[in-house]
């Protein structure tokens, strides 16, 4: 999960969409260690199999993570989507991991 949110973070160039839906995969996980729902199956079985602490320095990255794979210039996530239409639906359907997110990092201050 580390190594997905590390890309995000510290790539200068254009996003691949590749890296950033990992890296979005482990903003949902992490998003989850901190009681985000879960409706995926294969993401509960990760979460049950890999436990990890989602401390402050983890939720940290992820939320900056989340921050570079959203950004409106360089990041071929964001405009995949955007191309089609349904960027503001996938960003509704992700906001619950950025909120908990949030939260986390916010009851930590």
């Amino acid at each position: 999960m580390r190594e997905a949110l590390d890309w995000a973070v510290a790539f200068d160039g254009y996003l691949d969409a590749t890296e950033a839906a990992g890296a979005m995969a482990a903003v949902a996980l992490i998003a989850a260690r901190l009681g985000a729902p879960v409706e995926d199956e294969r993401a509960r079985e990760v979460l049950a199999a890999r436990p990890f602490e989602a401390g402050a320095g983890l939720v940290e990255h992820a939320l900056r993570a989340w921050d570079r794979v959203t950004a409106a210039t360089g990041s071929e996530w964001h405009d995949l989507w955007a191309d089609v239409g349904r960027l503001p639906e996938v960003l509704a359907l992700h906001e619950p991991y950025r909120a908990a997110l949030a939260a986390a990092r916010d009851q930590a201050v």
